[in-house]
């Protein structure tokens, strides 16, 4: 007879099976991230606080109707013209040139930093860019003069001499450079 396994206790079976559950639904693990966490949150904030300011507007209303004024105008901020003002307005004549215009304040443009740290890197690129095509022109035109240099001092005599004349001037342009 083959030996049988051991049974396993209750406590073993109960423990495998809180194990099991404890896995959850992918659907549970995502909710339990941080960020969707903290946007569940926020939502949550912005319905009270509509819900807040829609009590407020509400309760300003019923006041505004039981002082006998409408809640539209209420909110106006312009005051009730007098008699003797209209009268003074109907007799004096406006030149549309004398008409003072109050220009708004325009609004601040939310992208002006960034447009304008776009500008100045492209301002940037550009100046590198010209500094290394000169860099270049410059490289190119030293090493042909090296070149050049280079030949003249490995001439040689018919007899295989170096000719001392070249050495000498390029002696004489070094001190002279300095």
């Amino acid at each position: 007879m083959a030996p049988s396994k051991p049974r396993k206790t209750q406590h073993e079976i109960e423990n495998h099976h809180e194990r099991r559950k404890a896995a959850g639904s992918i659907n549970a693990f995502a909710e339990q991230k941080g960020v969707t966490r903290s946007i569940r949150n926020f939502k949550h904030r912005q319905e009270t606080k509509q819900n807040i300011k829609a009590s407020q507007l509400r309760e300003y209303r019923k006041v505004m109707k039981r002082e006998g004024m409408e809640a539209s105008r209420g909110t106006s901020r312009k005051r009730e013209d007098n008699d003797d003002n209209d009268e003074a307005k109907k007799n004096t004549v406006v030149d549309p040139d004398e008409k003072i215009r109050h220009k708004r304040k325009p609004k601040m443009n939310p992208l002006t930093k960034s447009l304008q740290k776009k500008k100045e890197r492209f301002e940037q690129q550009a100046t590198d860019r010209l500094q290394h095509d000169e860099d270049a022109k410059k490289l190119v035109k030293r090493q042909k003069q090296r070149q050049r240099q280079s030949k003249l001092m490995s001439r040689k005599t018919q007899r295989g001499q170096p000719m001392m004349k070249h050495m000498i001037n390029n002696l004489l342009t070094k001190m002279g450079d300095k």
